[in-house]
């Protein structure tokens, strides 16, 4: 199986269904992405983003659905996760 990217999206839960949570371990995928995704490495890394998200959060006073993606990314990529190839 070739690397993919999970988007923010996948993290957070729509607005109107549930406001401010993030939750890395229930990413709402397809049952055969899930596969891959459910393994240690992947729960870590989406952990990353979901801690490193709710800093963001929780410092500008936005709720996680509202977080600079770009931001974030950047915050990743600093602590040297691998967010393409």
């Amino acid at each position: 199986m070739a690397p993919y990217q999970i988007p923010y999206r996948a993290l957070v839960p729509r607005r109107e269904e549930c406001a401010n949570l993030v939750v890395p371990v229930c990413v709402s995928a397809s049952h055969v992405a899930f596969s891959s995704i459910r393994m240690e490495v992947q729960y870590q890394m989406l952990g990353h983003a979901a801690g490193l998200a709710a800093a963001r959060s929780a410092a500008t006073g936005k709720a996680v659905q509202d977080v600079d993606v770009t931001a974030l990314q950047e915050d990743l990529a600093a602590a040297g996760q691998v967010l393409s190839l």
